[in-house]
Order: C-alpha cells, then structure tokens, then sequence
C-alpha cells in the first residue's frame, strides 16, 4: 500500500517559530510522519475510513501539546504525530 499526504498550507499561529525556522519545522515533520508510517509497517494504521475515500481532503486533528519553549524540531515532530493521530483513527 502507497500513502501520499500532501499538506498545502501549515498556519502555526502563536508558535514560538520564526519565518527563518519553517524549513525546520517541515523537515522535522517529514521525517517523523515518515517515520511513524514505516514503523506502522504491514499494520493497518490508517484508519479503513480515510483510506476508502479517494480524496480524504480533510481529517479532523489530534491535539498537539508542546512545551512553551519547543524547538522547531520539536514543533514538526509533534505536529507530525498529531498528523499521524489523526489518520489512525475513525472518520465520521
């Protein structure tokens, strides 16, 4: 099985990130969702909802909790499990 996300637009409002740390962020988040859906595995970890749609253009996000002084590094790791949250579980 192929998984194609495709995130257009990431709006971090009142994140302590800087305009010059999103290429941090976005590198941190691709390797962590990389990551977590590798260790997935064979394991169906997309939830057989989402994964029926043809275009599952919208899942409703996990929460995100991070420390008030998160790294950018840190910001993509978690945004990048709350991503992966949120495609685990069920649509609807």
């Amino acid at each position: 099985m192929s998984i194609h996300v495709h995130i257009e637009r990431l709006i971090l409002d009142g994140m302590p990130i800087g305009r010059h740390q999103t290429g941090l962020v976005r590198a941190a988040l691709e390797v962590e969702l990389t990551r977590l859906l590798e260790a997935d595995g064979t394991r169906a970890s997309v939830s057989p909802n989402l994964s029926s749609r043809a275009d599952a253009s919208h899942a409703p996000a996990a929460t995100l909790r991070l420390a008030e002084n998160a790294s950018p590094t840190a910001v993509g790791a978690g945004i990048a499990r709350a991503v992966h949250g949120s495609l685990s579980r069920p649509v609807g």
